[in-house]
């Protein structure tokens, strides 16, 4: 790294210093825009206008705010300088996510609406069981037909 920099320094163009030390332009590039080889051994770890606000824009989507727009208003009266398209951009796959997992029920639902469906080849005694434990009213509420009738 240090020889690009010195060969920049003699003057000489990227280009050339790309052929001179047989590298590829684009790496010559890289090398000299970097400050420091601690900033080349980084990555591809870029910093964002979002990132202070990152967690405020967690807390406000958990609150259940979805409006990209009224979020921005938000954020800008706290000192954002960065654009609308780049809010929208970073939200999208959050707001995706987060009304995926809206959609879904739980769990125990879609057990209870197998069991709903299997409750004709279960013995009555433990169609009743779920009966007593109030499931059958939830497989109602789920349009099961015949989940709380005994096989018998």
């Amino acid at each position: 790294m240090t020889r690009t920099h010195d060969l920049r320094d003699q003057g000489l163009s990227m280009r050339a210093i790309a052929r001179r030390l047989d590298l590829n332009f684009k790496t010559v590039r890289r090398y000299l825009r970097a400050g420091s080889v601690d900033s080349l051994l980084a990555g591809g770890v870029q910093v964002s206008v979002l990132d202070s606000f990152k967690p405020y824009l967690h807390d406000r989507l958990a609150e259940g705010e979805r409006n990209a727009t009224v979020l921005f208003v938000e954020i800008t009266g706290q000192g954002y300088t960065g654009g609308y398209k780049t809010l929208a951009r970073y939200l999208r796959p959050l707001r995706r996510v987060d009304a995926a997992a809206a959609l879904q029920p739980p769990a125990s639902v879609w057990s209870m609406l197998w069991v709903g469906f299997e409750m004709r080849w279960l013995p009555s005694s433990v169609a009743e069981a779920f009966e007593i434990a109030g499931l059958g009213c939830l497989l109602c509420q789920h349009g099961v037909p015949g989940h709380g009738q005994s096989p018998r």
